[in-house]
Order: C-alpha cells, then structure tokens, then sequence
C-alpha cells in the first residue's frame, strides 16, 4: 500500500464530486485551502490528511462544500478566510477552470499561494501570471518524499512575523549571502559547506528561500542584510541576471564583497565598476587549496565590520551645512556675462560624492546649471542597477568634482567613480569639506589633484569651485557679451498683420542662436513674430497670449533650456490646448518633461543637429507650406 494509501487509510481513486472518506468532514475554521483538479484527487486528499494530521486545518471541495448552498460562494469565500492556497499543481490543473479561478480569487486577494508540483508542467497562460516570482515545491517525481517539507513550509508561511531574512542563527548578528551563478553551483555549494563547518551561518539560494513568497523580495532582502556577501567570481557570474542584480544591492547598500575568482577572467561591464576595490581570492585553478585562506579572511572582514559598527561616528555637520547654504544663496548667473557662453552650454559635469554629502552635491549641481552647464547628480540621474549609466557620464563628462570628506573613503560609489575617471583621464577637482586626511585608494588617486579646502569656512569657496572649474577646463573669459537676448541686436522686425504668420517659442538663454536661425526663415519671406513685438507699456504675458492665439503655426526652437523653461512649456500647453499646428526644431539631444513628450510625439520634428544646412531649411520650408503660411515681403 502507497503513501496516500496509508494516510487516507483506503486504496480506492476519488472523483473530486465525491466526498472524502475522512473520518469526519474536517474542521470547522481552517488555515489552508487546497486547490486541485479532479484528476488528481488522490494526491490532493492525501495532502490533506496529512497536513491536519500534523495540525493544519484545511478546507477542500467537496469535503467542505454544505448542502443547499451555492458552492461557488463557498469556495471564494473559504479562499478568502485562508493563509495559505495550496496548489496541486499538475498538467490537468492547467486546464481545469476551477483551479485556474481559485488561484485567481487568491492571487487578487493577497492570499499566499503554495505550488506544489506533482509532474514535470510549467505555468503556462494566467498561471504564469500568478505564479511569476514565487517559489515553488517540486515534488516531481517522488511525491510522497516531500509532504514533511510541505508541512514544514506551511508552518513558516503561517507565522510571517518569524520570516525574516536574518532570523536565522547567524555570525555576529548576520550572515554571508552567496552570490553565484547557477552553472557554479557545485562550487558554491562546496564554499558554503566549508563556511558553515566553520561556524559561519550562510544564506544561499535555492536553499534558504521559502516556497510561496516572491523569491526576488526574499533575494534582495537576503542581500540588504548580510554582514558579508561571497561572490563566486567567473565568467558565468558575469553573465548572469542574478547575480549581476545582487552585486549591485550588496554595493548600493555598503555590504563588504569578497569575490572568489574560480576561473581566468577579470571583470567587465557593471563587475569592473562593482569589484575593482572589493576583496579578492584568486581560487583559478584549484579554488580547494585557497578554502583555508577564505575562511580566515571571512572571519577578519566579520570582525572588522562589527568593529566598525560599534563605533559612533562623531562628525561636525557645521561645514557641510555651512556650504550647502553658501550654494543655495549665491547666484552663478553672472559667471555667464564673464565667459564663452556656448561653451558653458557644452560643460558636463560630474559630481562624486558620498550618501552623507547629497544636499551639498544638489546644490553644487544648481549652481552649474545657472551657467547653463549639465551636471550629472547620481540620486536624479541614476536609475539604479546598471553601472554602465554610471560609467558612461563619467566618460561624457568634461570635469569630475569630488566632494570630499570623512565619509567618502567608505563610498563604494566614490572610490568607484574617481577610479574610472582617473583611468579615462578626466580631469578632477576636489572639494573638501572637513579636515579628514586621504587614505587608502583615494590617496592614490586624488593626491596630486587641485583641491578648494572648504573646511573650516565655506565663505567664498562656491565661486571659488565654478572659477577654478573654468580655469581647469581652459573656458577663457568672453569680451563681456551677454546671453540676454535683450542685449542682442534683434535681427527684424517682429510681424504684425492679418496674414498667416508664425509664432517662434524659444528660451532667451538660446537667443543668440535662434536669432540666427529666424533669420533665415524671414530671409526666405515667412512672416516671422517672436518677442521683439513687444512695446513699452505693454504686458507680457497679454501680448504673448494674443500672439499665440492669432498665430497658425507654433515653431519651438527644442533645447535643454528651453525645456527648462517655464514660458515655453506654457506656450507649448496652449498651442496643444488651441490644436494649433506645432514644428518641434531640436537645436540640441534634449529629453522632454514627460507630460510634453507624450504630446508631441504625434509631431514631426526637425533634428538641426543632424542635418547639413541645406536639408534642414528645406525641412523646415516643407513643414511651413504645409501649414498654409505664405511668403511675403514686409
């Protein structure tokens, strides 16, 4: 006699429209619904018999279901007052209706579900859907073997308050996390083995990971929180979704790494930025001979790290306040009437600094934008992840500036970040906000770089930073000629008239440029009305409105400052809102506000960047015919 046999205490197969030949009809309150086709319904009832033999109650159809009443709604509602849906899962529940809307009940209502797999199928149509990202237990094909570890994963799922990543028994109040492709399984196994023979507690996937809970949360979290992570370093390694996502929130959240190198290759891509600085063990090509090596070295980083954690950082935050305020009160916008102002709107700036020092690197960011320079700000621009977007502002920028201080020797993102600029020779400023002297690898890389000491008085050392910046970067100082477009000689007379006429939005720090470009168009005849139209007395605003309104083709001249600006975001609006017909020109690669960029991209855009001269005015032209604006001498 079978498994099920002996514990339904029959040998005689079940139509799931049958009642179960329990010795009663089951509890009457219940923690477990089970969710089964009726093809396997001597699997389902011995699951059953099992789990409340072991003191979990469960409701099952037909069991379950009472007389006289509508069975449908005494199946949703039973599901609804479970933990826990476990799912018999087979290829004839794939095609069973009733499982597929059981789960679905379960899966809207937050219910935690339990596959439990009994043949070789995958999830296939809506099962793919719900079951995404759960674990599950495969029991295929020694069913019967894995009804204690079922029992034992129902006592888990049923008290959530003791399912903590952590909560095991650990070193020093944490554990190492096991990162590793799936190909070097068998080493990672063997390294995890000898780790906890030597008394460290290890989290290792699939091992640790609770069936019925997302797997990437319990992952992430496993990682957020160990005292150590343990890469098994290999090609394999870095080719791996996994393990390049787990790197990347074990550096993010300052979690020491030792990699194990296993075979010959050096790290590439988001690796070369994640573990240049990390600790290493080169186990290529006898990883058995370097275990007593990584047992050591995993117990000295442990013990360092609990070591660290009982200090209590002890740090002034005057300075760095102090600075922070220096930025956000001074007004850079002068610097742009002293120098080459195209040559401003092409700086891209990079700023490096710690978690700690994020206010002061937001302002510093301020202060170059007002010289219409870009400047890459890692809690704005960063989408998190990937360290190739990271590397690639690095390699785009023209001047990385490193805030300094106490905190920045222990930023992986710092010494990362200054290592890549170092080696692609970009030059570097340091800003330094406390008296904490340079060691370990930023000694090396920073000591011979130009410096501002900012500490113990910030006064003064904002334009200090932008003028030495300059200098730095070789941006000579202009003849004196201002980007307001009111100090620039308009190059006509804006048009007034009942014709067809066109309307030029533009931001006035692009005046210069679209000055010329406007031209152009007027040479050619198009009536031409942009801001110059204004007369004293007059209100802006009105006047701009009343333009607008009467214009029949809207051109906005497509800038990062121009994006920036407010104006021209509103005259965009009200063309949209007036269906008046719009030619986007793109003078430069801009991202637009989300909002704009859904709304115009309906609109076919003329790319001046990319087009010789000849091209682009006849784009341009095209676009105007089209519209019905008609050429005139005035």
């Amino acid at each position: 006699m079978g498994l099920f046999d002996r514990v339904l205490g029959k040998n005689k197969k079940q139509d799931r429209h049958t009642p179960v030949s329990f010795d009663d009809y089951g509890p009457s309150g219940h923690d477990i619904f089970i969710s089964y086709s009726s093809m396997d319904n001597d699997i389902a009832d011995a699951v059953c018999k099992f789990l409340e033999q072991n003191g979990h109650e469960c409701w099952i159809a037909p069991r379950n279901i009472k007389a006289g009443k509508n069975y449908a709604s005494q199946i949703n509602d039973a599901i609804k007052s479970a933990k826990i849906l476990v799912l018999i899962y087979s290829r004839h529940a794939q095609r069973s209706n009733f499982v597929t809307n059981e789960v679905g009940i379960a899966y809207q209502n937050g219910i935690a579900l339990l596959p439990f797999m009994v043949d070789e199928s995958l999830p296939e149509d809506d099962f793919e859907i719900y079951l995404k990202n759960i674990h599950w237990i495969s029991a295929f094909p020694d069913v019967e073997n894995h009804f204690e570890k079922l029992v034992l994963t129902v006592e888990q799922l049923s008290k959530p308050s003791e399912i903590q990543t952590g909560s095991l028994p650990a070193y020093q109040n944490g554990h190492i996390c096991m990162i590793y492709s799936t190909k070097d399984k068998h080493i990672a196994d063997m390294v995890c083995y000898v780790l906890e023979q030597n008394g460290f507690q290890c989290w290792i996937a699939p091992r640790d990971i609770l069936a019925g809970k997302n797997y990437a949360v319990q992952i992430n979290d496993a990682v957020k929180n160990a005292s150590l992570a343990l890469l098994i370093f290999s090609k394999n390694s870095m080719e791996s979704e996994f393990a390049n996502n787990e790197i990347s929130v074990a550096f993010e959240n300052n979690v020491p790494i030792i990699s194990f190198k296993i075979d010959e290759h050096m790290p590439e891509g988001n690796m070369r930025f994640y573990l240049t600085f990390q600790h290493w063990l080169d186990a290529y090509p006898n990883p058995e001979r370097i275990l007593p090596t990584l047992v050591k070295d995993v117990g000295k980083l442990l013990d360092l790290r609990k070591s660290e954690s009982d200090l209590k950082v002890l740090n002034d935050n005057s300075t760095l306040n102090e600075c922070i305020d220096e930025f956000k009160n001074t007004d850079f916008s002068h610097f742009r009437a002293m120098y080459d102002n195209r040559r401003l709107a092409d700086l891209k700036i990079f700023i490096s600094y710690s978690e700690h020092d994020v206010g002061l690197a937001e302002e510093m960011c301020r202060g170059f934008g007002d010289l219409n320079a870009r400047c890459w700000f890692k809690d704005r621009d960063y989408m998190g992840g990937d360290a190739s977007q990271i590397i690639h502002a690095i390699d785009e920028s023209d001047l990385m500036i490193v805030i300094y201080s106490g905190y920045s020797k222990d930023s992986g993102f710092v010494v990362s970040e200054v290592n890549i600029a170092f080696g692609e020779q970009i030059p570097i400023l340091v800003f330094a906000i406390d008296e904490s002297e340079l060691d370990g690898d930023l000694l090396f890389f920073l000591n011979k770089k130009q410096w501002i000491n900012a500490y113990p008085d910030c006064h003064g050392k904002s334009e200090q930073l932008i003028s030495d910046s300059l200098k730095l970067l070789d941006i000579g100082q202009s003849s004196g000629e201002s980007d307001d477009s009111s100090l620039l000689k308009k190059p006509f007379k804006a048009y007034k008239g009942d014709n067809p006429f066109i309307f030029i939005s533009y931001a006035h720090r692009d005046a210069q440029l679209v000055f010329s470009e406007i031209r152009r168009f007027h040479d050619e005849g198009y009536p031409i009305w942009y801001d110059q139209g204004l007369t004293p007395g007059q209100e802006w605003d009105d006047e701009i409105a009343l333009a607008l309104i009467g214009c029949s083709l809207l051109v906005v001249f497509i800038s990062e400052n121009s994006m920036a600006s407010k104006n021209v975001q509103d005259e965009i609006k009200m063309a949209l809102n007036r269906d008046i017909d719009i030619v986007p020109i793109y003078l430069e690669k801009t991202r637009l506000p989300p909002a704009l960029e859904l709304r115009l991209s309906t609109k076919q855009a003329i790319r001046k960047y990319n087009y010789d001269l000849e091209d682009y005015l006849s784009d341009c032209f095209k676009a105007f015919d089209k519209a019905g604006i008609p050429k005139s001498r005035f």
